[in-house]
């Protein structure tokens, strides 16, 4: 599973803030890689999901 790079900084940046925030230890490859894998399962669907949509919808504005 590839996440684009700013997904990935997003992630480390929402990990080191929460895991300060609630006193969680944090090892930055451990929680790298948990992210990744929650949240890719996530937005992947949905990059395709928008990617089908826009190309119907592109499909239907030269149709018409």
């Amino acid at each position: 599973m590839e996440l684009w790079s700013g997904e990935r900084i997003w992630f480390l940046r929402f990990a080191l803030y929460y895991g300060e925030k609630w006193k969680v230890p944090l090892d930055g490859a451990f929680v790298s890689l948990v992210l990744e894998m929650i949240l890719g399962l996530i937005l992947k669907p949905m990059r395709v999901s928008i990617g089908l949509f826009l190309r119907q919808g592109i499909f239907l504005l030269i149709k018409a």
